[in-house]
């Protein structure tokens, strides 16, 4: 009997034995590894910009550098967005002219005066695609809108803005960069 119990303890301690192994096989198998040098690439594998973070909508914020400008951008899978609580970008729909023909300085709607930030103000409208990049060009004024855009439409109209800030143009972010985006590892980060 004696025997028997003892043969039984130990396949039980072989057993158990077993199974710890195993999981320690596992376990070293399963290390977690840091991940450097996380950018954001389009279609065609060009680098957009580094990840700085993420949205509170879970989507990257990239920084890159236009005409030596910083420029802070979040990207969807299909275009950049911005947004108040990303430093420094600001997103706008429209732009208003004073001409009827959406031709001319264009202007924002708000004075971009009133944003307080450490990056350069940038302002990005949507135009479906990637979106077009603006800097503010003057101070803000009151205008006479008689036309604005809406996606690549131009609309007619006439009212007053009070605080339109007049923007220039800097680049047309779909002539740099192919939707869809994806978020990556740098070339040659370990």
């Amino acid at each position: 009997m004696k025997k028997l119990q003892r043969n039984i303890l130990l396949l039980v301690l072989l057993a158990l034995g077993s199974s710890l192994m195993t999981y320690k096989v596992y376990a070293q198998t399963s290390t977690v590894q840091p991940v450097q040098g996380l950018e954001v690439f389009d279609s065609k594998g060009k680098r957009v910009g580094n990840v700085l973070g993420f949205h509170p909508s879970r989507l990257p914020v990239v920084s890159c550098s236009v005409g030596g400008r910083l420029v802070i951008l979040a990207a969807d899978s299909d275009r950049f967005t911005a947004n108040p609580n990303i430093v420094g970008s600001l997103e706008t729909f429209n732009l208003f002219f004073e001409s009827v023909n959406c031709s001319g300085t264009p202007f924002v709607g708000f004075d971009t005066s009133t944003v307080i930030s450490l990056v350069p103000i940038t302002v990005l409208y949507v135009t479906g695609g990637a979106g077009k990049l603006y800097v503010p060009d003057g101070l803000a004024q009151t205008i006479t809108v008689k036309s604005f855009t809406s996606g690549t439409d131009c609309i007619e109209a006439d009212g007053p803005i009070p605080d339109a800030t007049p923007v220039r143009l800097i680049l047309d972010l779909a002539t740099q960069f192919q939707p869809p985006f994806r978020l990556g590892q740098s070339a040659g980060t370990p």
